[in-house]
């Protein structure tokens, strides 16, 4: 009988030769509990034909007439039974169970009600009532009947298991896991109970409870595909991943045509840094479901993180072929036409997004790059803000803000936004981490100090707070007694965060990865003193993050041998590919290396590329953009199995920094797009020239050093403006005898003020031009320093010296071209400013 319960006993009422309807009703239930409600049909229609108002008969001719799908015969008879008895409670369920055939669920209940009124301990009823409201969406009512009906009869295991999913459904899942624990006592072999209770204990996070009732399950029917796989997603999510590649094959050995099996299977190749048979796993899952828009999805994200672009975007198609408007694949898609310089399209594929949802976060954050990328940042200005509305607790929108903000020389503007913030949430730690990073770009160091040490305050478990409050410095120093402070604070910041950091757990590992991508310790160098003791113990901590998190990149180097049936494999990696002094100072190592000697493999650490990136592209044999993850960039450059890996600016940039801290190619080189050594074990040579270096440069270098011929590398002069500004379109006095220093103002230290001074002194025509900071308050404050050593001298600083904003490429050749001599800061060289500046005649 379907649904609910048949009841065991049939009341049967006194007739004519009762004893034989008795017997004919009972030969009757025998075959329609043995199946064969359509022979019972026949016995019971006998029953009638002789007494046509018989109602046990008539009922239980119903009964059988809704057995065999024919809920209008079952609805007419048992209603017939009603009127001959009104009195028998099983007459008035099984009338309900017809109406809940027929799906007319309210005279169902009512029939119900009616069963239960006539029998106040009928558990049946009361069980049958429960579902008809669940199917009504009515929880409430469901729970309280299905209760009911467990009060009455305990063992009624069936109620249990929809009380359980009511409760579920109602999000009462502590109490939903009870209810399946308790059919799992009455009746180990439900195996419905054991997989929602399973996926119960997934989502309250009791991944090891969850485990042991899919394996319950599995004790009970062993070849139960569906148990394995979601074992095997329970064992992903504890990212025991081996064991969950485990539970995946055993679940294909009994289904092979599961085609999310070999999705999630895929995932877990991923994981473990095995692209290629992920990659195969995707691919089996399209052959066997070609319709399901997850493993193009996935196969897209695999091909964009190894930096294989054009294949990621076709798959990223075939999915919005299943799915045109899905937001993770657009903004992705996005991601890789930004990569590949093709910023109408990304554009395109975020506004798909926010049209859709304007308040997608992950689109808020891409788009927002896009526009800063594109000399757009006024408009992403706007989207990072509402991301961070929507998100205080992310740091995503704060970075983008950040970059925003200086791309539009507006710091002032950040800091007061992140004011504004804290002003109504003054726990918010991640907006004052970023209020001192913009207050150290403004030379505020005792400021920006102060909400490194509340961010950490507030949030202890994030990272990057405290390696800023102790690895900071100072902008701009106001002499040489502070530089010295502030080196030895340093010091003590370093050794605190060594001795202090914890790498015992999966979770703490990944906080210090965080924190080494998060900021590289830039500023170090540029206080004029001799970094290695700093910069080796700075790289021990760097070699020791990056060994725990991935040991299979650790250690030092093999012994490396020139191959003889190859080409040598040399890579080249750099966020600054592009339109930077490192893409230009570089690019003729690439561009002019003997390809009949070497096979050249470039590694762009950026998520946007120009036509300096493109030149790279095709003056080398592979390139790759590399960009988020850290372990996914290191699996790439490891498989192309290098001899040899040259990072250009060691120091530039977090990610690189991180990724030099492995061992990824027999032999490893930095060279001096950032000229300080690394410190870091994993690096062999400093590559430097034979006309930079002192006598005593070894002293110098924790790398073996070694010095090229000449500059070291082949610089291409640049194109010079057809049409010049004038001095005094430049805002230059005409009569002056200038003197160019364009150097980021970081790099004047205080003690050499007192030359600019000399100069002066014995040059009273001279006028010096120095190139602003972004910052208005950094730039206020070396005027004022540097005003003071020439109000000591008795001379007026506003009559000598010069500050021009920062300027585009044009004007900035046309100020070297109208001036006379270029001044380089005397600690801390130019590399393309001085370059450039003999081009222009300096």
């Amino acid at each position: 009988m379907s649904p609910g319960c048949r009841p065991e006993n049939m009341p049967l009422k006194s007739a004519p030769f009762a004893m034989d309807i008795a017997d004919e009703l009972h030969k009757g239930l025998d075959l329609h509990r043995a199946g064969m409600p359509e022979q019972a049909r026949q016995i019971y229609a006998r029953i009638l034909e002789a007494l046509p108002l018989q109602p046990d008969a008539l009922h239980l001719s119903g009964v059988a007439a809704l057995d065999a799908g024919c809920p209008d015969d079952a609805v007419s008879l048992i209603e017939k039974a009603i009127e001959v008895d009104p009195d028998q409670s099983a007459f008035y369920n099984n009338l309900g169970n017809a109406y809940m055939q027929k799906g007319q669920t309210t005279r169902a209940i009512q029939s119900y009600q009616q069963a239960i009124r006539k029998q106040s301990d009928y558990a049946e009823a009361f069980f049958n009532l429960g579902n008809a409201f669940y199917q009504q969406q009515d929880d409430e009512n469901a729970v309280a009947n299905y209760w009911q009906a467990v009060d009455i009869q305990p063992q009624l295991t069936h109620a249990w298991f929809n009380l359980g999913r009511a409760l579920r459904r109602m999000g009462q899942l502590p109490q939903a896991l009870n209810c399946y624990a308790r059919v799992h006592n009455l009746k180990p072999d439900y195996l419905e109970a054991c997989y929602e209770a399973g996926e119960i204990c997934t989502e309250l996070s009791q991944l090891v409870k969850a485990a042991g009732w899919y394996k319950k399950s599995l004790a009970v029917k062993p070849d139960e595909w569906i148990a394995h796989f979601n074992l095997g997603n329970i064992y992903r999510e504890m990212e025991e991943i081996h064991r969950a590649l485990h539970c995946y094959r055993t679940a294909l050995k009994y289904n092979p045509a599961a085609a999310k099996v070999y999705l999630n299977m895929g995932i877990a190749c991923k994981s473990l840094g095995n692209f290629p048979e992920a990659r195969q796993c995707y691919e089996k899952c399209i052959q066997l479901e070609p319709n399901l828009l997850e493993p193009y999805y996935n196969l897209g994200n695999l091909l964009q993180a190894t930096g294989q672009l054009e294949p990621a975007v076709n798959y990223y198609r075939q999915a919005l072929k299943i799915d045109n408007r899905h937001p993770g694949v657009l903004v992705n898609l996005g991601n890789v036409y930004q990569a590949r310089g093709q910023s109408e399209k990304a554009d395109a594929c975020f506004r798909q997004v926010l049209d859709d949802d304007p308040d997608n976060y992950t689109a808020l954050i891409n788009f927002g790059n896009v526009l800063v990328n594109s000399n757009r940042a006024v408009e992403a200005l706007q989207l990072y803000r509402r991301a961070i509305r929507l998100k205080p607790q992310r740091f995503e929108a704060y970075v983008g803000l950040d970059n925003a903000c200086r791309r539009l020389n507006r710091t002032d503007d950040a800091v007061e936004f992140y004011r504004r913030e804290l002003a109504v949430n003054p726990l918010n730690g991640k907006a004052l981490f970023h209020l001192g990073l913009t207050l150290q770009s403004q030379a505020n160091h005792q400021d920006s100090r102060q909400a490194f040490k509340k961010a950490m305050e507030l949030e202890p478990e994030f990272s990057p707070a405290h390696w800023q409050y102790y690895l900071s410095l100072p902008l701009l120093y106001q002499n040489e007694t502070e530089i010295q402070a502030w080196r030895v604070e340093y010091r003590r910041g370093l050794d605190c965060l060594s001795q202090n950091i914890k790498l015992d757990t999966s979770t703490k590992k990944q906080e210090a990865l965080e924190a080494i991508c998060g900021q590289p310790n830039f500023y170090l160098p540029y206080q004029g003193g001799n970094d290695k003791d700093l910069q080796e113990e700075y790289g021990r901590l760097v070699n020791r993050i990056m060994a725990a998190n991935f040991p299979q990149w650790s250690g030092r180097g093999k012994k490396w041998h020139a191959p003889r049936s190859r080409k040598i494999r040399i890579g080249y990696i750099s966020a600054h590919l592009k339109s930077h002094t490192v893409g230009k100072l570089f690019a003729g190592w690439v561009k002019h290396i003997d390809r009949d000697r070497f096979e050249t493999f470039c590694y762009l650490l950026s998520a946007h590329r120009d036509g300096v990136s493109q030149l790279y592209a095709r003056c080398s044999d592979h390139f790759c953009q590399l960009w988020g993850d850290v372990g996914t960039a290191a699996r790439r450059i490891a498989d192309d199995q290098l001899d040899v890996l040259i990072y250009l600016d060691i120091g530039m940039h977090a990610p690189a920094t991180a990724l030099a801290g492995l061992r990824l190619a027999p032999v490893q080189c930095v060279t001096w797009g950032h000229p300080v050594t690394t410190g870091l074990a994993t690096i062999d040579y400093f590559l430097s020239s034979q006309l930079m270096e002192p006598d005593n440069a070894r002293s110098h270098y924790s790398e073996q050093l070694v010095c090229l011929p000449n500059l070291s590398i082949h610089y291409e002069r640049p194109r010079l403006p057809e049409l010049t500004k004038t001095r005094e379109q430049l805002g230059l006095r005409k009569d002056a005898f200038i003197y160019l220093s364009p150097q980021s103002i970081f790099k004047y230290l205080p003690q050499y003020d007192r030359i600019f001074v000399r100069i002066a002194q014995q040059v009273p025509e001279a006028g010096f031009v120095f190139i602003a900071n972004q910052s208005r308050q950094a730039t206020e404050m070396f005027r004022s320093r540097l005003g003071r050593a020439f109000e000591n001298a008795g001379l007026d600083f506003n009559t000598f010296c010069t500050l021009l904003p920062q300027m585009g490429t044009d004007d900035y050749f046309s100020l070297n071209l109208a001036a006379d001599v270029l001044l380089d800061t005397p600690a801390w060289s130019g590399g393309k400013t001085t370059l450039e500046g003999i081009s222009c005649g300096l």
